[in-house]
């Protein structure tokens, strides 16, 4: 039986597995007589009634026949699915009896919760307390019982301490008694120190939809953080070193106190930014310019798990820098500490010249002459004072595009281990003189080491580096030029046009070729002597064949000199092999006319080679005709030019036939081309 309303279900229910007496008063109820409940049944089933607020009667009448024996009993009544009470028994009756019991259970509107104390300190204990409370309006469909469960939560100060039996076994953030039971579990202050003079803890109870909330206070017992004392390991290091940084909290008496690990802290550099940063937990440096970095747990700080880096600017001598410490939570609770960086400084020191000769024949790498060789000097000082055993490597890369090389081969083609391509270095702390390219070695007791810088064989601008094998910051370039002295440009005249640049060496053209590739002028250099005699032959040329066109004039050096890579690409082939020195020009030979002079007597062998001053004819076409007016240009280069040779080499070869002309009487006795 049962009847229905707003609120939960207060339910009866009463059984027994024995005989009764039908003769006799057997039944059970259930009565709220102000809110309308009066309910009764026979033993055995259930009686269900909705629950309101205000104490509900219950009993029992059970008779026994005499000759019934015995059974089981129960009487349980709930609140929606949580039992309130059972009673269960075995009924043994050989003479039959009668059971009778008339109870009052009482259907609470809410309850509270109170802590006892309410204010405790840290490490202390307070005890929890479920209290029913009265509805002040009779028959309220929201009910409450002490035998329902209740949940705690904290829901705030979850730092400060946790839930604990009364044995101070640990219950956790959250956990479910009945509400008879509460008074068995407490709160444990067992947590961290409230970061002020206090904190509040804040507890949720819930049941049966109704919550309630309660705080207590937790007093801490730990002194006060008043500053930070900042520490560094070591407090003077050099440019590229790092520096370990240990944070204490201290009281007002500048005492180590407890402070929570998990508190944030900033850290940043008050003075002179520039010369370094931080690297935080994970190894990461701080790229933040000024360096700044926030969010640094306390416990790591104060393990010295952060580090501060003097790696952005090198002092000339040494700096200072202040480190401070802020808490997060209140920046007036600051620490700071100066730290000393020194310089750290690993030089390339040129003893010799900056300028040295290219290699040119006879001269070899092992075999040097003394004009492409200087001497250089390394050196690693720390505050000023030299570094010993320090390990460093010397190389050399090529300035891309110097010394009128325009051809775009990737950066750094030329084979690194080809002394006569890279230059290389001779060590003077070896017996044997070590060579190599690079070279790897440590400084010696004084801080330095010394070498010999060997010339390749191009002319060009070389830059030599040295770098730390133990900090990629300690590095330092020179450049050393590898030249001819004294080339010159040869300038524009009426007498000849320049022709002959490509993209691998730009320079004037009189086609429509490597339109992009005409400037600078980087193939016609030569030394003075030759570009006067450039200039007198062409002049006496066109003198002598005004009609005709002005004399071709193709390359003669590199801006540079050294080895002309006519192809690019730094291939020492057998093109271009003299053009070295700015005394080897070549004339195109397809644009000086004929005039068909022919004297069979001063013919010459087919490959060109003659003596010098003796005139030159050949057949260019194989038709037995022989170009007589080619031989008086070559009259002219040998007697207004005083050129000491001309051949005329690719004969026959369309776009490659031309006269080189040899002004060697005028160069070095050192070289040979």
């Amino acid at each position: 039986m049962s009847t229905q309303g707003g609120g939960g279900v207060f339910k009866v229910e009463c059984s027994y597995t024995g005989a009764i007496d039908p003769d006799r008063p057997n039944l059970f109820y259930s009565k709220n007589l102000p809110c309308g409940v009066n309910l009764g049944a026979r033993v055995s089933g259930t009686l269900s009634a909705t629950a309101y607020t205000g104490v509900y009667t219950v009993g029992y009448r059970l008779s026994v026949p005499r000759t019934g024996g015995g059974g089981q009993f129960r009487f349980a009544i709930y609140l929606d699915s949580d039992l309130l009470k059972e009673t269960k028994f075995p009924v043994s009756c050989p003479s039959g009896c009668t059971l009778f019991t008339e109870e009052y259970i009482p259907l609470y509107a809410s309850f509270a919760i109170t802590p006892s104390p309410e204010e405790i300190s840290h490490s202390e204990f307070t005890t929890l307390t479920a209290s029913p409370v009265w509805s002040p309006t009779p028959c309220a469909t929201t009910v409450w019982h002490p035998e329902v469960p209740v949940t705690l939560t904290i829901t705030g100060g979850n730092e400060l301490g946790e839930f604990v039996e009364q044995d101070g076994t640990s219950l956790g953030q959250s956990v479910t008694r009945k509400g008879s039971q509460i008074e068995t579990i407490g709160f444990a202050a067992n947590g961290e120190q409230p970061r002020g003079n206090q904190g509040t803890v804040t507890i949720e109870a819930s049941s049966r939809d109704i919550t309630k909330t309660l705080t207590i206070t937790v007093v801490r017992t730990a002194p006060l953080v008043d500053h930070f004392e900042v520490r560094l390991e070591p407090e003077e290091i050099a440019f590229t070193e790092t520096s370990r940084i240990f944070v204490q909290a201290k009281d007002a008496n500048d005492q180590d106190i407890e402070f929570d690990e998990n508190e944030q802290l900033l850290l940043y550099l008050m003075t002179n930014p520039e010369y370094g940063t931080f690297i935080d937990v994970n190894g990461d440096t701080v790229k933040t310019s000024p360096p700044s970095l926030p969010n640094v747990r306390y416990g790591d700080a104060r393990e010295g798990r952060i580090r501060f880096a003097a790696v952005k600017t090198n002092p000339k001598t040494q700096a200072t820098s202040v480190i401070r410490v802020e808490w997060q939570q209140d920046a007036t609770k600051t620490g700071e500490k100066e730290i000393t960086i020194l310089e750290k400084t690993l030089k390339i020191l040129m003893q010799g010249p900056k300028e040295v000769w290219p290699l040119l024949p006879p001269a070899t790498p092992t075999n040097p002459h003394p004009d492409n060789t200087t001497l250089l000097e390394i050196r690693l000082t720390r505050g000023g004072l030299p570094v010993s055993g320090h390990g460093f490597r010397l190389s050399t890369d090529y300035v891309d595009r110097s010394g009128g090389h325009d051809h775009d081969d990737q950066p750094n083609r030329r084979p690194r281990g080809d002394f006569e391509n890279y230059g290389h270095f001779v060590s003077a702390q070896t017996t044997p003189n070590k060579r190599a390219n690079p070279m790897e070695e440590k400084t010696q007791s004084n801080g330095k080491a010394s070498y010999t810088y060997v010339a390749s064989r191009f002319g060009d601008r070389m830059k030599l580096r040295v770098e730390s094998l133990e900090n990629k910051l300690l590095w330092d370039t020179l450049s050393v030029v590898e030249r001819v002295p004294d080339l010159e440009l040869l300038p524009d005249s009426p007498n000849y046009v320049k022709i002959g640049g490509t993209c691998n060496h730009h320079g004037p053209r009189d086609d429509s070729e490597y339109a992009n590739c005409r400037t600078p002028d980087n193939n016609h250099w030569g030394a003075l002597l030759t570009l006067q005699a450039i200039d007198s032959i062409a002049a006496n040329y066109h003198r002598e064949f005004p009609n005709d066109p002005r004399l071709r004039v193709n390359d003669i050096s590199l801006q540079l000199g050294g080895r002309f890579d006519i192809n690019g690409g730094w291939v020492g082939n057998g093109y271009h092999e003299f053009h070295r020195f700015g005394r080897d020009v070549d004339i195109r030979s397809s644009t000086i006319a004929l005039d068909d002079i022919f004297d069979p007597a001063d013919d010459l062998n087919e490959n060109g080679q003659h003596d010098p001053g003796e005139p030159l004819k050949f057949d260019a076409n194989d038709n037995g005709q022989y170009d007589a007016n080619r031989t008086e240009f070559v009259n002219i280069a040998l007697r207004k030019g005083r050129a000491r040779d001309v051949r005329l080499e690719y004969e026959g070869v369309a776009n490659k036939e031309h006269y080189h002309l040899y002004f060697w009487h005028w160069q070095s006795a050192r070289s040979s081309e």
